[in-house]
């Protein structure tokens, strides 16, 4: 085993445990074991298991992810035997890459999450995002917990079966309507320009771009208030408050950016990462069109189904940039023009 295989074993082994520990006087006692995300701690109960299946089923690790999670889970190093209130069954740790964010956590009996934010800063921003966007998004009320600092509460939403991929993009592009345009626009040409050190980067967004019509690129792109993150775990439907419906949640990825991305975010994230192809499919076949039509009306722009590759293409481009490029991660863009090819340019070029 290399050196820096068992150094990440140990660093990621560390985070997850001191996260832990600090939320132990909330969580039931019991035996915990740690999913292969390295992202979600469940108390190691059958009933458990079944409930946070809802909600964290979709989140799966890497090998090495897994390899860590087992040795966790082999030698019990997350028991909790001290606690005072038992009110929660599951932990979710925002991210795994050693910062310091907000943790949550669940009860499933009481049907609650708490949300343990890092700052008195980070917490006013979840009360501003939740005023701000409200109105145009359905979003569980957030209610503050006096006796934990910067730590507020949602109802946890019921989860339901999903409806069809077509309402999944209706409910995003109305959602996106009501939010409205910010006054600032950007071309397609800027968007799609690759302009990296990496030459293997450029090389493989030019190899994407190369497939946009020449019209589309002279066009300007408004810009509005995106979710920035908005996959199949982060739009839920179910019933929560007395209401049943779409629930938009997780909004730290909140930003001004093309009216369109939540809208292909969505349909990337869910064909790569959820493995489920219906959106994709959904958006290709056209059976979207009329919401998606409003959508671009709404913002000044006819949306002509000759261009259906372009404007997907043309999104994705504007996604990747920001979650892979700017990172420097070559072979994950790699991996996401392979899935492209196969998926998208190989069955839906020069269809409409």
């Amino acid at each position: 085993m290399h050196l820096k295989t068992i150094e990440y074993y140990i660093k990621q082994i560390k985070f997850v445990s001191s996260k832990f520990s600090k939320c132990k006087k909330m969580l039931e006692k019991g035996k915990y074991k740690l999913l292969s995300s390295l992202r979600v701690v469940l108390l190691n109960e059958t009933w458990v298991e079944e409930l946070g299946t809802k909600y964290f089923g979709g989140m799966e690790g890497g090998k090495t992810s897994a390899r860590v999670a087992n040795i966790v889970n082999k030698f019990g190093i997350l028991k909790n035997n001290k606690s005072k209130h038992n009110l929660y069954q599951a932990m979710y740790i925002a991210n795994n890459d050693n910062k310091d964010r907000e943790v949550k956590l669940f009860s499933f009996n009481k049907k609650k999450i708490m949300t343990i934010c890092v700052s008195k800063e980070d917490y006013d921003k979840q009360f501003e995002i939740y005023n701000s966007l409200s109105k145009n998004h359905n979003m569980p009320r957030i209610i503050p917990i006096e006796e934990y600092p910067n730590s507020y509460e949602i109802s946890m939403i019921q989860i339901e079966e999903r409806p069809t991929a077509s309402e999944v993009l209706y409910e995003i592009s109305k959602s996106t309507i009501l939010q409205g345009y910010n006054n600032q626009k950007v071309s397609i040409k800027e968007i799609v320009n690759a302009d990296y050190d990496s030459t293997d980067l450029n090389a493989i967004l030019k190899k994407l771009s190369a497939y946009i019509n020449p019209e589309v690129l002279k066009l300007s792109i408004p810009l509005s208030t995106q979710h920035g993150d908005l996959s199949m775990d982060n739009l839920l439907y179910g019933e929560a408050e007395g209401r049943k419906g779409f629930w938009w949640i997780d909004w730290e990825h909140v930003g001004d950016r093309i009216f369109c991305y939540d809208y292909f975010f969505y349909i990337l994230n869910s064909a790569k990462w959820s493995n489920n192809l219906e959106t994709l499919q959904s958006y290709f076949s056209g059976e979207a069109d009329d919401g998606l039509k409003d959508m671009f009306n709404s913002f000044g722009l006819a949306y002509e189904e000759k261009y259906r590759l372009d404007y997907f293409l043309m999104a994705v481009i504007c996604i990747l940039k920001e979650r892979v490029c700017k990172l420097g991660y070559v072979e994950t863009l790699k991996e996401y023009y392979e899935f492209i090819q196969v998926n998208v340019l190989n069955k839906f070029q020069d269809k409409d």
